[in-house]
């Protein structure tokens, strides 16, 4: 599998799209968990930037 997941990486050039999905850990009180928040708020800066894919 791990096989698959590299080259696609490799290989994939992304496409536009009209959403982004962000795989979490945890959510507590309502508020994404320490790993959630960083991932948030990195695509909303490259989402931001133009450069999400």
């Amino acid at each position: 599998m791990s096989w698959k997941v590299n080259f696609t990486w490799k290989h994939s050039h992304g496409t536009p799209s009209d959403c982004i999905i962000i795989l979490g850990a945890a959510v507590w009180d309502g508020k994404p968990g320490p790993a959630v928040g960083e991932r948030l708020n990195l695509k909303v800066e490259t989402y931001s930037s133009g450069s999400s894919f």
